[in-house]
């Protein structure tokens, strides 16, 4: 994840301290490997090993806790900045649209009804014979 962070970090001073603390949690990883490849050693007590190997999980832990110094926000996005003409209201903000008027709504229809024109006589359709 350090190389990640290293890699998209916007300054130059997270981009040095992300890929000093990749090479750190690197090396912990390594040493998370030997503490597991010492496990079946008979010189040493199982009780130091698992303790040494919860020290390094603590310490990979807190290196994937550290934290940019650069806001993690790209302020440069013009979508983020504000708008000129001041507060632009979305959907939840926006003023209710009118409800229709009912009365318009007859007078429509009954408007349609009046260029109705008569269907033309529909023949049935011819049986087939089979």
């Amino acid at each position: 994840m350090g190389r990640l962070r290293a890699t998209l970090a916007r300054s130059a001073l997270d981009r040095t301290i992300q890929g000093n603390v990749s090479a750190a949690e690197k090396a912990l990883r390594a040493a998370l490997r030997a503490c597991a490849d010492a496990r079946g050693d008979p010189k040493l007590r199982p009780s130091q090993v698992n303790r040494v190997r919860r020290d390094l999980e603590h310490a990979l832990g807190a290196l994937q806790g550290v934290r940019c110094v650069v806001s993690p926000y790209d302020v440069d996005d013009p979508d983020l900045r504000p708008d000129p003409d001041g507060f632009v209201p979305n959907k939840r903000h926006a003023e209710p649209e009118p409800e229709p008027d009912p009365e318009e709504d007859v007078e429509e229809d009954v408007e349609d009804l009046a260029t109705f024109d008569e269907p033309a006589e529909v023949e049935p359709p011819e049986e087939d014979e089979g």
